[in-house]
């Protein structure tokens, strides 16, 4: 018997459920539902990356990288703003040039992700 692709267990963030405003990743040997809502920003640390939310008090941290990440989001509710940071959009603020603030987070807006951050967020030039 051949085996179903969709049986066999993934390190990628699963598509499952995007459009219906939550998404699935591995983390603490387990497959943890996380409803895009939640999601505050998300941090990239080479192989892995931190998932913070209003819900949890210590960041989720999973094995993907942000480009993985950032395919699985919904384009309009989240932005990259920097080589290491995903924000969601609904949660900023305040910005300034260079820093999203996130409550009492400031996140760094890097060179080339501001004219990116500018549209997706409806910013005028």
């Amino acid at each position: 018997m051949i085996a179903n692709p969709s049986d066999q267990p993934t390190s990628q963030p699963t598509t499952e459920g995007v459009g219906k405003d939550f998404f699935f990743v591995h983390a603490n040997y387990k497959q943890v539902k996380l409803f895009c809502d939640d999601v505050l920003y998300i941090q990239g640390l080479k192989d892995y990356v931190k998932i913070f939310t209003d819900t949890q008090s210590k960041a989720i941290l999973t094995r993907h990288n942000l480009k993985g990440m950032e395919a699985i989001l919904p384009p309009g509710r989240f932005i990259r703003v920097h080589n290491s940071f995903i924000v969601n959009a609904n949660k900023i603020t305040a910005f300034q040039k260079n820093h999203v603030f996130i409550r009492q987070n400031t996140i760094p807006i890097g060179e080339k992700f501001a004219t990116r951050f500018k549209t997706g967020y409806g910013i005028g030039q």
